[in-house]
């Protein structure tokens, strides 16, 4: 007896085939990736310190076995750093925050940083990802630090959020603003799934929001733990259309489901990773920063005030030095004499703070766009966004097509494998 298959379950059976297929690949193109360097921690100090990162770099993320999210690659290392070295890291952190402090305007100088941020390669509150002896680790020297009104951030999982996990945060850091940053990517469960490779159903994210929003900290002069969110611009084998209209529809869901706010984050291009040969292929480009200023465009004020960009500049991350491994992100809106219009409207465009000017950030995204208008470039994009507003394939079939274009490509015999013994240069 034959089974009836209907018209869903046969789109749906492709479906699945297709992204069992583009992980297998994913897994493919990653199973030859060097090692991270020795240090188990990176310290980077930004925005003219208001910001204090402060990476791990262990074994590597749990989904990364499994060939999940096309455009990632955290990247791996033999071994996890240890508690003591956890502890050490975390503390010569404040301490290089400190000097560096020392070093300025004693008017801007601060003892402490506005916020800490700390993720790991994979998500620091997932156990496989960061041992739950490190993070304890991590939380005994911020509680020793005692860093009073920094807002201590940890990007991680939204699986990884649970009352348990509140609860020892919340016991170390009982006066300290909590915040979780989470890669959510996009509103559109299909476009997730199907062109990045990343399973995350929005019921479920909404839920753990909710958990995070109404967990009820010990201390009653403590902020209320929040979320924020990470929103890709670019996703591909989307149309220009559709990546502008996915990216703010995305802001607008999640700050309707009661995330705090949303991170801007430009797509990538990394080595080792499935996305990276697509490029190669001509099968997806990278967003022109037109896209990111079309989408500030486009959000009304409530979401504007609460949406911050990650990058706008060249971003490189690579496993070799050549100099084409470089993301072509604003390459079209820099000045003959090299230097980037726009620069200073994007660092002033996420220093504003809303509520003290509710109006700034609109006024800066206004401006950005009198800069544009006679640009030839974004005229140009104009154009592609109203010639590509209709696409007559199913998103399905698109990507089903470009499994078939790389299927040729990575498996074939002389498909170029990076050589183990390099170690990748950290960004």
């Amino acid at each position: 007896m034959v089974d009836v298959i209907t018209v869903g379950d046969e789109i749906s059976a492709k479906r699945d085939k297709v992204i069992k297929s583009l992980k297998e690949m994913n897994k493919r193109v990653k199973q030859n990736r060097p090692n991270f360097m020795e240090d188990p921690y990176h310290i980077i100090i930004s925005d003219e310190g208001k910001v204090l990162q402060v990476t791990a770099f262990g074994t590597g993320c749990r989904f990364d076995g499994n060939g999940s999210c096309l455009m990632c690659d955290y990247g791996k290392r033999e071994k996890m750093p240890t508690p003591a070295e956890t502890y050490e890291w975390i503390v010569r952190a404040f301490g290089v925050y400190d000097a560096q402090e020392k070093r300025r305007a004693l008017d801007k100088g601060r003892k402490f940083p506005p916020v800490v941020v700390l993720d790991c390669n994979g998500s620091i509150l997932d156990e496989h990802d960061f041992p739950r002896e490190n993070l304890i680790a991590t939380l005994e020297a911020l509680k020793k630090i005692d860093p009073q009104g920094t807002e201590i951030v940890f990007e991680t999982h939204y699986h990884t959020l649970n009352r348990e996990v509140l609860e020892l945060i919340d016991k170390y850091l009982p006066n300290n603003p909590i915040n979780f940053e989470l890669g959510f990517e996009t509103a559109n469960e299909e476009v997730r799934d199907l062109c990045l490779l990343k399973h995350i159903p929005n019921k479920v994210f909404v839920e753990k929001t909710k958990l995070v929003n109404e967990f009820k900290r010990s201390s009653a002069e403590a902020e209320p733990m929040s979320v924020s969110a990470n929103v890709l611009v670019g996703i591909p084998f989307l149309t220009s259309q559709e990546q502008l209209k996915d990216a703010v529809d995305s802001i607008k869901f999640c700050i309707d489901n009661g995330v705090r706010n949303c991170v801007v984050f430009p797509m990538n291009d990394k080595d080792c990773t499935l996305l990276h040969y697509c490029y190669e292929k001509g099968l997806a480009k990278q967003p022109p920063i037109y896209l990111l200023t079309e989408v500030l465009k486009k959000l009304p004020d409530k979401y504007l005030n609460k949406s911050s960009l990650a990058w706008t500049g060249n971003r490189v991350w690579t496993y070799s030095d050549s100099s084409d491994r470089l993301a072509k992100f604003i390459k079209d809106t820099k000045k003959p004499d090299g230097a980037d219009a726009l620069t200073k409207d994007f660092s002033d465009f996420n220093t504003v703070v809303a509520w003290e000017n509710p109006t700034r950030k609109r006024e800066i995204v206004n401006n950005i766009h009198e800069k544009l208008k006679n640009n030839e470039y974004y005229i140009g994009y104009q154009e592609e966004l109203a010639s590509s507003s209709t696409e007559s394939r199913t998103l399905i079939d698109r990507v089903e097509n470009v499994n078939d274009v790389m299927k040729k490509a990575v498996y074939a015999p002389n498909f170029i494998k990076l050589d183990p013994n390099i170690q990748v240069p950290v960004q």
